[in-house]
């Protein structure tokens, strides 16, 4: 994975020591409504620790429409481009995201999918232990569109609108860690 500097990556991981284990807020604080809270990178390493439980739980809650503008944003895509990624009705999100309103089931579960895969490449990269300088969301946009062997030559992009492709693209990352699919 290569490693890109970004003010944002390196001031989310301060004075981390590798191999040290990420603290991040519970899941049900990522989308906690009654403060200004933006989600960052260690909010979704907190997704992907999180139980299922406790996912389903958010999922059910509902995800304001906001977490796609700030999700584009981490990555450094346009909004569109992620709409398009989880198969998103751009004009049905864009009238959410001005009235403020929470995303369907559907859409919140693909949503939080994505930001969970952040947190997955932000653990590896952590656990690797040399994280400074490098945007796990950005690594995650770009690779997302990156043709795969292991996907038969498809984009790990074209798997993001499911949630059984999203565990596909997750089993993906895990085997490129662990080197048994490089």
């Amino acid at each position: 994975m290569e490693a890109k500097s970004t003010r944002q990556g390196d001031a989310k991981r301060g004075a981390a020591k590798s191999k040290a284990p990420l603290m991040a807020a519970t899941p049900m604080a990522v989308y906690d409504y009654s403060s200004a809270y933006t989600p960052d990178i260690l909010a979704y390493v907190s997704l992907f620790q999180a139980t299922p439980e406790d996912r389903v739980k958010l999922i059910r809650k509902g995800v304001k429409a906001d977490a796609l503008v700030n999700t584009s944003k981490l990555m450094g895509i346009s909004r569109e481009r992620l709409f398009a990624t989880l198969n998103f009705p751009a004009g049905t999100v864009k009238r959410k995201i001005a009235q403020d309103e929470l995303l369907s089931p559907d859409q919140s579960e693909r949503i939080i999918g994505l930001q969970k895969l952040i947190g997955q490449v932000e653990s590896m990269v952590t656990e690797s232990g040399n994280p400074e300088g490098f945007d796990p969301a950005r690594w995650v946009a770009n690779w997302l569109d990156t043709p795969s062997p292991a996907l038969g030559g498809d984009k790990p992009a074209d798997y993001m609108d499911t949630i059984e492709g999203q565990r596909i693209v997750a089993n993906l990352l895990a085997m490129m860690q662990s080197g048994a699919y490089a």
